[in-house]
């Protein structure tokens, strides 16, 4: 971990003084380093009273995401399974459908590799 000090700064939001803090993370996750910071936040730091802390930046992104996906999965498992039913209109012909497709599915993933790697 380096500590650098930046340029002094005061700025306002929704007409109260802010102040920003940027980290930048390497070799962790976005959501568990801020899991850990909130933890290491709410033990030793002790805010007067009328100040506040928020996470933003990419972690705020990937919480609406995560949001998003709560609905959009959902939706799009109901309308693969509701399609079929309503051609068919028996519910065996449907679930047979749903079963090879699943089956298919399968069998791709483990043709698929994943490469991740890091810019530095």
């Amino acid at each position: 971990m380096v500590i650098a000090q930046g340029a002094p700064g005061i700025r306002t939001e929704n007409a109260l003084l802010f102040a920003y803090i940027y980290v930048d993370i390497r070799d962790r996750d976005i959501g568990g380093y801020v899991a850990d910071a909130k933890k290491a936040v709410a033990a030793q730091v002790k805010f007067p009273p009328g100040y506040y802390v928020t996470w933003s930046g990419q972690f705020e992104y990937m919480e609406r995401a995560i949001e998003t996906m709560k609905i959009v999965i959902p939706v799009t498992l109901l309308s693969i399974f509701l399609l079929p039913y309503l051609n068919f209109k028996r519910l065996t012909e449907t679930l047979i459908i749903s079963q090879e497709k699943s089956a298919e599915k399968g069998t791709k993933m483990n043709q698929v590799q994943i490469s991740i790697g890091s810019l530095n």
